[in-house]
């Protein structure tokens, strides 16, 4: 071969070498696509002038397979054993004629030219996408509900769930309005994920939300949220309603007062203990008295003891303190228990009247204890009675025994009680001398 030929063959391979890089430079193809299930999808690819192009599944490619279809441009001839079921066009891109869960491969595309050898290679990743069942998010156990309105407390729990999805998702929460997305906030989200049969996913998020007592309801949506959500459109929004504010503010309660919450009045002695609780707070909360109208150094507070608790959901706290009347004088005092709250300025609270009285004037029976002592007494003072009264020899004076009830504080209704229970058995027998022991019994003690 003459050397002339032989340059001229060179300047021919270089030629096609050159075409063959411009075309593959033409060539593009998706790397990613997602097709809808039960429908016909197509893997998009642009590619021109070349002579070839043949698909294969990425495991066969590897494996050095064969494909599983193939066109011939020039020819514009389509081979494969799965032919039937897809399509090449004239661009070649693929056509899959019913996507279904087998069609979520990974793909290998190769375009060959002139030369024969392939001049571009591209793997195609085709994610399927499988509408779930029901469409929409389901709700706290609401079905197929686009719009779902709840009357829920300002603390709890949302469950949101979708089932038959594919691919595996993430469900999210988010408040519709801006201005209160400081009102209301999500935490705690608790994911699930379990895969079916079939190959679709059940998916569930539930979780924690809390509002605070400035808002009385607030509209929230549950939806797909990692990055494929346009592929998953169906939004559920969910109006929440929570209790008036006057249901949910904590409010202060002083031991006594639970039927008169706001204000009541007490028979005390000059000295005791006052307590004063707040339940089921939705913040922390502080506990404090307060000495209306009275100078504060004829009433002295001290030993305060301050509880907390907190079970994850509610706050609870408690203050008692023991006081003692410093003058004499004083007959009547109004304390107040006022609770502030650390999360959202919130200050209500409760007002007792002490009625104030000294020792042995009360006769409250809420407020006096029996003793050993003064049971023993009862106990041998009603033995003599019922020997004075088998004798026959009458009642005894009983204005001195009235007075040693009173002077130990001993409410009547305690002393009635307490002689009845020890000494009614032994009468018992007889109808008679029962009704006899009750009439003594009063006469000592009613006053």
């Amino acid at each position: 071969m003459k050397m002339d030929d032989v340059i001229s063959l060179c300047v021919v391979y270089l030629v096609l070498l050159t075409r063959e890089a411009v075309n593959g430079e033409q060539c593009h193809c998706a790397k990613l696509v997602h097709l809808q299930n039960g429908k016909q999808g197509t893997i998009p690819c642009q590619c021109t002038e070349y002579r070839h192009v043949a698909w294969y599944t990425e495991k066969e490619y590897d494996l050095v397979g064969s494909p599983f279809i193939t066109f011939n441009n020039i020819e514009s001839r389509t081979t494969g054993s799965q032919a039937g079921e897809y399509d090449v066009t004239l661009n070649g891109s693929l056509i899959i004629k019913n996507v279904t869960l087998s069609s979520h491969h990974n793909y290998v595309v190769e375009f060959t030219f002139n030369v024969g050898t392939p001049s571009y290679t591209s793997r195609p990743r085709i994610i399927v996408v499988v509408s779930p069942v029901p469409v929409y998010p389901v709700v706290n156990g609401y079905v197929n509900k686009q719009y779902v309105h709840m009357f829920v407390e300002r603390w709890g729990t949302l469950h949101c769930s979708m089932a038959g999805v594919h691919p595996r998702v993430n469900l999210t929460w988010s408040v519709v309005d801006p201005s209160q997305s400081d009102k209301i906030s999500f935490q705690h989200d608790d994911m699930n994920t379990s895969q079916n049969e079939d190959g679709t996913f059940y998916v569930s998020s539930t979780s924690t939300y809390r509002a605070q007592l400035s808002i009385q309801s607030s509209v929230v949506q549950c939806q797909v949220a990692n990055g494929i959500s346009s592929y998953f459109p169906a939004i559920t929004t969910v109006e929440l309603r929570f209790p008036p504010s006057h249901f949910a503010l904590a409010v202060p309660v002083i031991d006594g007062c639970y039927s008169q919450q706001n204000h009541c009045v007490q028979e005390v002695g000059d000295t005791g203990k006052l307590t004063c609780t707040v339940m089921d707070s939705l913040h922390p909360v502080v506990l404090k008295w307060n000495l209306l109208g009275v100078d504060p150094s004829k009433l002295i507070f001290e030993d305060q003891i301050h509880n907390y608790q907190n079970n994850s959901k509610y706050f609870n706290a408690s203050i008692t303190t023991s006081y003692m009347a410093e003058d004499e004088s004083l007959t009547m005092v109004t304390v107040q228990c006022v609770l502030e709250s650390a999360g959202d300025d919130h200050v209500s609270h409760a007002v007792v009247s002490l009625v104030l009285s000294k020792a042995g004037e009360s006769l409250n029976c809420a407020e006096i204890r029996i003793t050993k002592a003064v049971l023993a007494m009862v106990i041998v003072l009603s033995s003599l009675i019922l020997t004075a009264i088998v004798a026959g020899s009458g009642t005894p004076n009983t204005e001195s025994w009235r007075e040693k009830f009173r002077t130990r504080k001993l409410a009547e209704c305690e002393v009635y009680h307490v002689m009845e229970q020890n000494l009614t058995p032994l009468v018992s027998r007889d109808r008679g001398w029962k009704d006899m022991f009750r009439n003594t019994v009063r006469a000592i003690i009613i006053v």
